[in-house]
């Protein structure tokens, strides 16, 4: 699991950087029942969208350019209403 911000591009003094988690599969580390449990939370994070109050909500998913590994994006999630400690 990773923290990234979203890289800031205008010299825009009013644009919120939003922050986001990370999961990160490399491929050639999973078994092929593995792959299909990613792509199972894939579909499901997809299906339930950012509206159910109890699940971090997902934003995106792909494939690393060079196809060597998975990433599933979410929303930074906070821990009894403090941030958790970015790496």
């Amino acid at each position: 699991m990773y923290c990234a911000s979203w890289k800031k591009a205008l010299n825009d003094s009013s644009f919120v950087r939003p922050t986001f988690a990370l999961k990160v599969y490399k491929i050639s580390d999973l078994y092929h029942i593995q792959k299909q449990q990613i792509f199972r939370e894939i579909g499901i994070h997809s299906s339930l969208g950012t509206h159910h109050k109890h699940i971090i909500p997902f934003l995106a998913a792909f494939c690393t350019e060079d196809k060597t590994s998975i990433v599933i994006v979410l929303e930074y999630a906070e821990v009894r209403g403090k941030k958790v400690p970015k790496p």
